[in-house]
């Protein structure tokens, strides 16, 4: 899917479909003051006012301030897990996912740490976060909400085959390529060895 909010809107909704045969998980972040760089009255250094966190993950190294979780829900690894184990036997042993910690900047001044599961929850994902899979099959919204040139091209071609695509939505117009990238295609045309 093109945008950020159609894949949060798809994922809640695939989790509230696991809530009525299994059982919800919430995983709230654990928030710290690192060192403040300006003096803010009121604040200690383990209680953290929802004010100083923000709002948007991007900025909080991309871990969630909350993490909704169900048994059976598919998920997103949001880092490296430092620990990979290679075994050609025919059972699966469960890999432990533990928390991360990251530090940023928050607001006023403050650097923050923030501990989270770096899962989020994903039967979708952004035509961004999938750069670099190859898929035996995926569902492809080639809708109105692209925006950028070669968003098409870069969906279709996580998939293997022809058969594995199914498009939901085609909208031929959002269907571009960048100027900059035909340009060097027909330079490279023109100069062939």
């Amino acid at each position: 899917m093109p945008l950020k909010e159609q894949v949060e809107e798809y994922n809640d909704s695939r989790l509230k479909d696991l809530s009525h045969s299994t059982k919800l998980y919430e995983f709230d972040a654990e928030n710290s003051i690192v060192e403040s760089t300006t003096l803010i009255p009121g604040v200690v250094s383990h209680e953290v006012p929802e004010s100083l966190i923000p709002s948007n993950n991007r900025d909080c190294a991309g871990l969630s301030r909350k993490v909704k979780l169900a048994i059976a829900a598919q998920v997103m690894l949001r880092c490296l897990v430092s620990r990979v184990t290679i075994d050609d036997s025919s059972e699966q042993e469960a890999v432990p996912i533990e928390p991360v910690m990251a530090k940023f900047y928050g607001k006023q001044g403050v650097t923050l740490q923030h501990t989270q599961l770096p899962l989020l929850p994903c039967w979708a994902a952004t035509i961004h976060e999938v750069l670099g899979l190859s898929l035996d099959a995926a569902v492809i919204d080639l809708g109105p909400k692209m925006f950028e040139d070669g968003m098409a091209y870069v969906a279709l071609s996580r998939v293997r085959t022809l058969q594995g695509v199914a498009l939901l939505g085609l909208v031929e117009k959002k269907i571009t390529s960048s100027t900059v990238a035909n340009d060097e295609m027909d330079r490279l045309r023109n100069h062939r060895l």
